[in-house]
């Protein structure tokens, strides 16, 4: 396992060369005598710990910290102070140092400081593996909540931002058809800005991910990186991480997040987090796509069934009305056969247009739509103009059907048609199933209580 790696940087060889014979057991130490150059080893030292002088010719320990923190936000920085500096000690805490310790020093003292810094940041990895676990079930979460595209899309830049202290990001999803990106969702953008921006693929540096497929990390605009000459950068804009939303080699957008910050850059760590956030918000994405496409499918279909039933309707109604007509004489003297028959053709258009109800209502309760209207209404009257309208029906299969109702007539609060509708599918399918005696339609009443019941000589319900 490798070493921590620790810096020290002191103007005194002595004090140098003597701190790295007691801990280089431990640590694999590196050391400068020259402030300006020990700072300048943090941009490519990758460093655990930077142990620093505090009064120095060139940077004193202040500016040491600064540049650390510049350079290398995640390195941390321990000041090394005599009895009459602690309070600029004290002040360097303030400035981001992690702790001081005083010269003359214990070995084990300054074991202990390093090991306790060491101690910490191992925890804030952990506390950062677990903020990406907490955000990774936020995006589950809000997947399971079937919201609509808009919102999903800013809650997870929101939680982006959060999870990865990025002060403005976007969502640019993907138009598969002009394969021009536009903004879904934005944090800390000009709005009027976004309103209108289109970015076609390998334009900008969202189009160049969204072509190449890959995540970047950019830090300092857009500075020594040959990828994008000629782009613009946002100068405001430190540290930047931008990746594509792909679900199944499908690209469904750009994610980016950024920093406006001039310490604490984005780093690869950051960057592996962000491409894992990434691929789960790209599978919800895509299935809150796929949603409100099936939202729309619905739509389009209750539109037609409602329109295809409105069209049934109507060339019904006329011809019920016509029948009317033809049995009511208005065309002359009708036979009995005649009459006959248009009963028959009459109550086949009723039931049609039942059916056609039926459809209507089918698509009302899967829309979610169906309204019910409570009215005063006599149960009796309910159940004989059940009888009364299928009766004919009955008698066509040889059927006998009557009523069976209460001496007094008993007022109830319901909807009308729907009590009926219920009364008519259940005695329908008496009908269906009954080939022979009679059908009974009933209601009673027991302890403020109404039973309406259906009785007949069919097979029955098998058990």
């Amino acid at each position: 396992m490798d070493k921590p790696k620790v810096l020290l940087i002191d103007d005194e060889e002595m004090i140098t060369e003597l701190v790295k014979e007691i801990l280089s057991d431990t640590y694999d130490i590196d050391s400068s005598n020259s402030s300006v150059a020990g700072a300048e080893k943090t941009k490519e030292g990758n460093y655990n710990v930077v142990l620093s002088d505090l009064k120095m010719p060139g940077l004193d320990g202040i500016g040491v910290l600064r540049k650390v923190k510049e350079y290398s936000p995640k390195t941390d920085v321990i000041i090394m102070t005599g009895f009459a500096t602690i309070d600029s000690a004290v002040e360097a805490i303030k400035f981001g140092a992690f702790d001081y310790i005083t010269k003359p020093f214990e070995v084990d003292y300054l074991r202990q400081k390093i090991e306790n810094c060491l101690q910490k940041q191992k925890l804030n990895v952990e506390v950062g593996n677990l903020k990406e676990i907490i955000s990774i079930h936020e995006v589950t979460k809000a997947l399971s909540s079937s919201m609509g595209l808009t919102q999903l899309l800013q809650l997870i830049l929101d939680m982006g931002c959060k999870l990865l202290s990025g002060d403005s990001g976007s969502i640019m999803l993907m138009n598969d058809a002009t394969k021009e990106l536009t903004i879904g969702a934005h944090v800390g953008l000009n709005a009027e800005i976004v309103k209108n921006l289109r970015v076609k693929l390998g334009e900008k540096i969202a189009g160049w991910v969204a072509e190449k497929h890959e995540s970047i990390l950019l830090t300092n605009g857009l500075e020594n990186d040959k990828r994008f000459e000629g782009k613009e950068p946002r100068k405001e804009i430190k540290s930047s991480m931008v990746t594509v939303l792909k679900f199944d080699q499908r690209v469904l957008g750009v994610i980016s997040i950024n920093s406006l910050k001039s310490v604490d850059f984005f780093d690869e760590r950051a960057l592996k987090i962000f491409s894992i956030f990434a691929n789960n918000a790209a599978f919800a994405i895509n299935e809150a796509k796929n949603y409100e496409r099936l939202k729309e499918l619905d739509r389009l279909k209750s539109e037609f069934v409602s329109s295809v039933s409105h069209e049934l309707k109507t060339p019904l109604t006329s011809i019920s009305a016509s029948i009317d007509m033809i049995t009511g004489g208005y065309a002359g003297d009708v036979s009995p056969e005649v009459k006959h028959f248009m009963d028959i053709i009459k109550n086949n258009a009723s039931r049609l247009v039942g059916l056609v109800n039926d459809v209507l209502d089918f698509s009302r309760t899967d829309a979610g739509i169906m309204t019910i209207t409570k009215v005063s209404l006599g149960i009796n009257g309910l159940v004989k103009s059940v009888v009364d309208e299928l009766a004919p029906l009955a008698a066509q299969k040889g059927l006998t059907m009557a009523a069976e109702v209460m001496p007094n007539e008993v007022i109830i609060q319901g909807d009308a048609n729907r009590l009926k509708q219920v009364v008519v599918n259940i005695v329908g399918n008496a009908l269906k199933f009954c080939s022979t005696g009679s059908i009974f339609v009933g209601v009673s009443e027991k302890e403020k209580e109404v039973k309406m019941w259906v009785k007949d000589e069919g097979p029955g319900i098998p058990k």
